[in-house]
């Protein structure tokens, strides 16, 4: 049994999360946000211009009132939709971040949550388990050192790719391993 020790003492804040977040909005910026936009949209912002021509007295026979309602419909209906799709995101970012990994420390494996995820953390994946992160191919159970990687999800291939464990690691022992986080 080998022994791999990887050292987790690091600056806070000098990596990245591991969390994904596909969301747009949060609950304080979700009008804003949204609003700003919908009025990139050119037909949007036609209608609130035609909406401050129409507030000037003597300029437009019709009240501004008239056309603000059909825009405030438009608004809305766009609105309450684009929070049903963020809601949505927010749930398949919360399942996504609470699958589990196992990571290799020396008094044995534990489950964590990808959210949770280090860099320099080491990971045990087994066959068909999907990868949580960036990561190198240190082992596998395969002797020549080989891995197939499905990378369906993220170019749309779904041919398998071939990766090779790095020279100085594809000996070790992937069944016995256990390392120091």
């Amino acid at each position: 049994m080998k022994r791999l020790g990887v050292k987790r003492r690091r600056p806070q804040g000098a990596f990245p999360s591991n969390e994904l977040v596909t969301a747009r909005y949060n609950v304080l910026s979700f009008v804003p946000v949204n609003l700003y936009q919908q009025f990139k949209r050119v037909a949007n912002m036609y209608f609130l211009a035609l909406i401050c021509l129409q507030a000037i007295p003597g300029l437009s026979p019709v009240p501004w009132w008239g056309t603000l309602f059909p825009l405030a419909v438009v608004l809305t209906v766009n609105g309450v939709k684009e929070a049903f799709d963020d809601y949505w995101r927010h749930v398949s970012d919360a399942q996504v971040n609470r699958r589990l990994a196992t990571l290799l420390r020396e008094d044995g494996d534990v489950a964590i949550h990808w959210n949770t995820v280090q860099v320099g953390d080491l990971l045990r994946l087994h066959d068909g388990e999907d990868i949580p992160a960036d990561m190198v191919l240190l082992a596998s159970s395969d002797p020549e050192g080989l891995c197939y990687v499905e990378t369906a999800n993220l170019d749309g291939e779904t041919n398998l790719k071939v990766k090779n464990c790095h020279l100085a690691t594809a000996s070790y022992d992937c069944a016995g391993a256990t390392g120091t986080p």
